[in-house]
């Protein structure tokens, strides 16, 4: 698999980065800021708290542990549910079949009784989170075996209040950031900081942080090529957007019509492992890599997706924004294979940080694909010693020339193994 031509696609901007400090003229105010009391409420919000209110479990939730003397009561009886026991990208409405009229229930992984919760035929039972269902039927004074079903549904973590790089951020960093977010997503071009002693530096690390941070704002730069300002107090930006409104309207559906087909085929899996692979399968057997990197999607999310070719930074925003449909934190990574500038993702599976390269696991042919990269932690990379990953960007260092060369948040640590693919499914029993 020779990904020799994997150039990185931001290595493309050299040569514009001489206009960067190139003063705008007649800039004026056009952003609407959001108001002070909004954006007070958006930095009281507690990360850690938003992350675990949509943090997908690596397993399903089997909460109980019955002793021998629950596993058989005082019938056994067939009770089966319209749907399997899985992860579901949607919420589900779930229906019994039995043939006994009263069945009762529980949704908390607790025993089920004579008077727990009664199921109705005629409403069924929505399961719009993680739910343990434990049932019986009741046949008089009798109460049946436990029968169990698990369900984790994912919840859409989309939102840029949830990003990796917004919450890397201080709280001033993170008013610029919605700055441009906003003006970015309204194709307002021209956005006024005012006298916030912002360096350029930083304004260039808020910038990547937002291009980072969201997969289907197309239109969004990487540089910022119209300052005003000296180096040292940056006042104010003028975007150049990288696609009209109409084409990212376009691409924005399409890519979600896309990743819609792929979680459905997903649906149903056993662990969030089988679901990501279900992922993980679905992108490459429909895409190849791109040799000419002359495809409008190529460097895109809709690139892999729905023009099914693209190159590394394709690749990787495409799973990123599927991991981010689902609720799995993550992150975009930049440094170098085989001494070339290259993209791939991070992924946290309970609470572990793992390297996910969905290039290298495409093979050169349709049917070829590999799981060498899928999950791999920091030891692996280094004894692979075929990649490295990017410093923080850092003003000093004048032997990078580029700002494609530098991480513009910290990268986590990468140390456990259980979910390294091949541990994983070594293992005689996962769930």
């Amino acid at each position: 698999m020779n990904k020799s031509t994997a150039a990185f696609s931001m290595i493309l901007i050299l040569g514009i980065i001489v206009s960067l400090f190139t003063t705008a003229e007649n800039l004026g105010d056009r952003f609407t800021a959001i108001t002070s009391r909004v954006f007070a409420q958006d930095l009281s919000q507690d990360y850690e708290q938003l992350r675990k209110s949509v943090d997908a479990p690596g397993h399903l939730p089997f909460l109980a542990e019955f002793g021998e003397e629950h596993d058989i009561r005082d019938f056994k009886a067939e009770i089966t549910a319209s749907i399997d026991s899985g992860f579901y990208s949607r919420a589900q409405k779930l229906y019994f079949d039995s043939e006994y009229k009263e069945i009762r229930y529980t949704i908390d992984g607790t025993i089920p009784e004579a008077d727990s919760l009664l199921y109705d035929d005629s409403k069924g039972i929505e399961i719009n989170e993680s739910t343990f269902l434990c049932v019986c039927a009741v046949d008089g004074d009798k109460l049946s075996d436990i029968v169990f079903f698990s369900y984790v549904i994912f919840k859409d973590a989309t939102d840029y209040h949830y990003a990796y790089g917004y919450n890397s951020l201080d709280n001033d960093e993170k008013y610029i950031y919605t700055k441009i977010y906003e003006a970015a997503k309204n194709f307002t071009p021209t956005i006024s900081f005012g006298s916030q002693n912002l360096t350029n530096s930083k304004v260039q690390k808020i910038l990547f942080c937002v291009n980072y941070d969201n997969p289907l704002m197309f239109q969004v730069p990487l540089l910022s090529l119209n300052c005003n300002g000296s180096n040292d107090n940056i006042t104010s930006l003028t975007l150049g957007f990288d696609f009209k409104e109409s084409d990212v309207k376009y691409y924005e559906k399409k890519t979600k019509e896309r990743v819609d087909q792929i979680l459905q085929k997903a649906d149903g899996s056993y662990t969030l492992m089988d679901y990501l692979v279900q992922v993980h399968n679905e992108i490459l057997y429909n895409c190849k890599y791109s040799d000419t990197m002359d495809k409008t999607g190529d460097y895109e999310a809709f690139g892999v997706l729905v023009d099914k070719v693209g190159v590394c930074e394709s690749y990787s925003r495409a799973f990123q924004y599927i991991c981010q449909r689902i609720g799995v934190e993550n992150l975009l990574i930049i440094g170098e294979s085989q001494g070339i500038g290259h993209m791939w993702n991070m992924i946290s599976i309970d609470n572990q940080w793992y390297h996910m390269d969905l290039t290298w696991d495409d093979g050169t042919l349709k049917s070829e694909i590999y799981y060498d990269y899928f999950n791999f932690n920091d030891e692996m990379m280094k004894k692979e010693n075929a990649r490295s990953v990017y410093p923080m960007i850092d003003d000093t260092d004048t032997s990078r020339k580029l700002y494609t060369e530098f991480n513009y948040y910290p990268i986590p640590e990468a140390r456990d193994d259980y979910y390294v693919f091949e541990n994983y499914y070594s293992q005689e029993s996962y769930y």
